[in-house]
């Protein structure tokens, strides 16, 4: 009869035999409902009368997660119910050795309190698993190997033997090994093994030396990674940029100017302008480096709607860059300077600043610069109604955009020029370059750019007369913007609420508030979800023979009232040759020849009273 193989369960803190034939049983920590069941069973115990209303289960559940669903010390945490409320048990878990303690004294000693039970597992380790394990605790949440061996590894503990001595604290469940993106390892220790390591780094004086290394190794990754790899290191990331502020070290600005692609995208707005205004208050920094940090709080100012803190951020960038000679950074600040002119009212500024722009980038040789000013003139161009030329500037920078490889801005363009299309009434093409540009920007993981895109889609919506999709969508984008902190540039939210405000009015004030509300209440995935499929698939408006959008119906009516295209444009708030295009669409659609016959098509339909 063969032999049967060991098997052991490496339990918290438990350790594996290393013998042949040996099977390991990782045993996870329990699952959320599994621990909040303990919790509650263990609470009685020690009380009776306890019971969680509505208002404590929520915070039970948030003590049995901050204590990693071990099972010991949701027992221990449970037994102090007798003596303190749920809500003070979880405030108190930043101290959770000395909180978690008493435990039955029928238990083994190192099973009587949470620290004895860690000391206990600690003591096991030999010198070197004791010099890693510790110095693992300066990191925050996961990590890779790469950060393992820059940050953890020197004479003491050699790279070469650094995944060894992993593979036996994991043996030992001191550290959890997880399958992240792209079928590559990252590792965590439970949170209340890392407090217990941090104490234990502390005690052995190497604390200081680790942390920045620790944060060295972030500034250096976070300026050299991609926005994925950023997303990812989220929490080290952080903990590197909080230790550089609190000691006034300039590499937090470094680090901080490697954020602000990040923090722009994935909509972390608010977080993103306060920490680089506090760094930018508190530290003076490399004056390149300064330049580029006053340049990206001005953009994430130019996110939040504050034109007037925009302008003055790059008014200061651009100020220290200019005395140094030609640059593709002064070229970008000087076009983000017109963006904020723009969208402040003055075009006059915004067009210096871009000519200036242009000239620099070009003998700077900088063309991913001379791209954005590009369709910044493309920008001014169609909010002055001159669609011809908007559209020429916008496919010029999106032919540069392409040669270079920036597919941010590929996104934005392709957006860009759909909203041309839309305001020519092309709304087959509008939806192609939407569904484009969103693909692009969910793949980056631009919510700013899609909840642009949802805007857009919003206004096709609302002029093919599809009005609870127009307000789902308008809900959704308003959501996307809310979370992330931003807010859409007024200029162009007129024109989405406009949009809003004609589907409000054919649905009623019920329906509309019902199709309002299902999507703000979408979260991103849905929300891109719908749009995907608005953008693929035509309303019947759109396709059906010889019929008016809503807009064509809306200027026939005006047409038929006597109104010219300038009159009709004021009154639109459009540019009066998307009015002209639009009433050529008319004749086109109902084959007529004048004004005349578009007037009396729509006196006899009773669109209009008689003369």
């Amino acid at each position: 009869m063969p032999r049967r193989p060991a098997t052991r369960s490496a339990g918290t803190w438990g350790s594996a035999l290393r013998v042949a034939g040996e099977a390991i049983w990782r045993i996870p920590s329990l699952v959320p409902s599994d621990a909040a069941a303990l919790f509650l069973d263990r609470a009685r115990l020690a009380d009776s009368n306890f019971h969680l209303d509505v208002d404590q289960a929520p915070m039970a559940d948030l003590v049995c997660r901050r204590l990693d669903g071990i099972p010991l010390a949701i027992e221990l945490a449970a037994a102090r119910v007798h003596m303190m409320s749920v809500p003070q048990i979880l405030e108190r878990l930043e101290d959770r050795f000395r909180l978690l303690t008493g435990g039955s004294r029928t238990a083994l000693p190192r099973h009587q309190t949470l620290r004895a039970a860690v000391d206990w597992s600690y003591q096991q380790l030999d010198e070197s698993e004791a010099l890693l394990f510790r110095r693992l605790a300066v990191f925050s949440g996961d990590f890779a190997v790469d950060s393992l061996e820059a940050v953890c590894c020197d004479e003491r503990v050699p790279a070469g033997e650094a995944i060894d001595h992993l593979t036996r604290l994991a043996d030992k469940s001191l550290v959890v090994p997880e399958a992240g993106s792209g079928h590559r390892f990252r590792y965590r220790l439970l949170e209340t093994l890392s407090e217990y390591g941090r104490e234990r780094l502390a005690e052995s004086g190497e604390a200081d030396a680790l942390r920045r290394r620790h944060a060295d190794h972030f500034v250096r990754l976070a300026e050299a990674a991609s926005e994925e790899r950023i997303a990812v290191e989220q929490s080290n990331l952080t903990a590197a940029l909080e230790f550089l502020r609190a000691g006034g070290d300039a590499a937090g600005l470094r680090l901080a100017v490697a954020l602000v692609g990040y923090w722009d995208s994935a909509g972390h707005v608010n977080e993103g302008r306060e920490r680089l205004e506090a760094l930018l208050e508190g530290v003076t920094g490399e004056w390149d480096v300064r330049a580029k940090a006053l340049d990206g709080a001005g953009w994430l100012a130019l996110r939040q709607a504050d034109m007037a803190g925009a302008r003055a951020l790059f008014t200061e960038a651009r100020n220290l860059l200019q005395d140094r000679g030609d640059s593709g950074e002064l070229a970008r600040t000087l076009s983000n300077l017109a963006i904020a002119c723009i969208f402040g009212g003055d075009l006059e500024a915004a067009r210096d600043h871009l000519e200036e722009s242009l000239q620099v980038g070009q003998r700077a040789g900088a063309k991913r610069s001379v791209a954005g000013t590009l369709w910044v003139l493309g920008l001014v161009a169609y909010f002055a109604g001159a669609l011809d030329e908007a559209e020429e500037r916008a496919s010029a920078s999106l032919r540069l955009s392409e040669e270079i490889g920036d597919r941010k801005l590929v996104a934005f363009l392709e957006a860009a020029l759909g909203v041309i299309d839309l305001e020519r009434g092309r709304f087959t093409e509008a939806r192609g370059r939407f569904g484009k540009g969103l693909d692009i920007s969910v793949e980056m993981g631009d919510r700013m750019n899609a909840a642009l895109i949802l805007e857009a889609l919003c206004r096709l919506a609302s002029a093919t007369s599809a009005w609870t999709l127009a307000l789902k969508l308008g809900g959704a984008a308003a959501a996307v913007r809310e979370l992330a902190g931003a807010r859409s540039i007024p200029i162009w939210q007129d024109r989405v609420d406009a949009a809003m405000e004609d589907a409000q009015r054919m649905l009623g004030p019920e329906a509309a508030a019902v199709a309002l509300g299902q999507g703000r209440s979408l979260d991103f995935v849905e929300a891109v979800s719908l749009a995907q499929k608005v953008a693929a698939k035509a309303t019947r408006a759109e396709v059906a023979p010889m019929g008016l959008t809503r807009r064509e119906l809306e200027i026939a009516v005006m047409v038929a009232q006597g109104m010219s295209n300038r009159d009709m444009a004021t009154r639109l708030v459009l540019a009066q040759r998307t009015v002209e295009g639009h009433v050529e669409n008319i004749r086109t659609k109902l084959g007529f020849h004048s004004r005349t016959q578009i007037a009396a098509w729509a006196v006899e339909r009773k669109l209009v009273p008689k003369a």
